[in-house]
């Protein structure tokens, strides 16, 4: 079945394969860009970045199946500011700017402010860096950044237990599977501190499966890295977004191992030719990959701050 990708649908109307050439009618007219290798056993999907000359007409329709705006609340208690957005069946959180996290329902109306910024129970000392919201177990689970705690509530606002975390993460993406009581979690590694890139535990800390942090922690890294975990397939998809000279960036899946020795499966990669710093960063859709490719801030002719327009493509996966 195909997914609502909430986060995305402002950008899909203008997804293209880097443009160079004439316009394409059809998107089965589009070149094919990528291929298919077996690398230790594992089939990975190899993009040519040098390749991608096709504008294409992309349809909607190819990975979703309803699109909705819906007008969110504008009391002075629901006003927001956007920064974050997370989506459920039923409902949509917003972490904004001013630090606090809003949910309301899929008609916009507003519910309930989740916690709050502060050092107290249940508050987060600094930003929500990710959340999922359990629409049938009534509860709503809040990733701060730094903090060695996934913070619970119910979709009322109320504080339930914390779950402990088995190591610090600074930056950390997650997946709540609540019939088994357990969490997987996949953060940005640091040299020191992190023993573990990725790992699932049970909700009272004790951990099942890990895969070891050293042969992914980059050459450089700051906290303007960012960790990517979508939640748009049935298996824990994840990325490293490192600013920086570019080399062949991987998109992995999370497969747990035998007696808790997990692995990150390579799935998806470019094959780049550029060398000065970008951000790149992909998402897997069920059908589909998107890559987007963003540039820092430049000065225009008139001393002034600009960010280049994203270059975006999309590759399918079953071609």
């Amino acid at each position: 079945m195909k997914r609502n990708c909430f986060f995305l649908i402002f950008s899909l109307i203008l997804l293209f394969s880097c443009g160079k050439g004439s316009n394409l009618s059809t998107w089965d007219d589009a070149s094919v860009v990528a291929e298919r290798s077996i690398i230790n056993g594992d089939t990975v999907i190899t993009c040519f970045f040098d390749q991608l000359r096709d504008t294409v007409n992309f349809p909607l329709s190819r990975i979703i199946e309803d699109l909705q705006v819906i007008q969110l609340e504008d009391s002075d208690t629901a006003l927001v500011s956007r920064y974050h957005t997370f989506a459920s069946e039923n409902y949509i959180g917003i972490f904004t700017e001013q630090h606090q996290y809003k949910l309301f329902d899929k008609t916009g109306k507003f519910i309930s402010q989740i916690g709050r910024k502060g050092q107290g129970p249940g508050e987060y000392a600094s930003s929500i860096y990710d959340s999922q919201i359990d629409e049938a177990n009534n509860c709503i689970y809040l990733m701060p950044w730094n903090q060695k705690k996934i913070l619970v509530y119910n979709l009322a606002g109320d504080l339930l237990p914390d779950i402990p975390l088995y190591e610090m993460p600074p930056k950390a993406k997650f997946r709540i599977d609540s019939e088994h009581q357990t969490v997987q979690i996949g953060i940005l590694p640091f040299p020191e501190g992190n023993n573990f890139v990725v790992w699932t535990q049970k909700f009272n800390g004790e951990i099942i499966d890990s895969v070891s942090s050293k042969p992914y922690i980059p050459e450089y890294i700051d906290f303007s890295s960012e960790v990517f975990s979508n939640r748009n397939i049935t298996i824990f998809d994840y990325y490293l977004m490192i600013y920086g000279p570019v080399r062949q960036d991987t998109l992995y899946h999370y497969i747990q191992g035998e007696q808790g020795r997990g692995r990150l499966m390579p799935i998806y990669t470019i094959d780049f030719r550029r060398k000065d710093p970008i951000l790149l960063w992909h998402i897997e859709l069920p059908y589909h990959f998107i890559t987007i490719i963003g540039e820092q801030e430049k000065i225009n002719e008139f001393g002034q701050f600009y960010r280049p327009v994203a270059t975006q493509f999309i590759v399918d996966k079953y071609y």
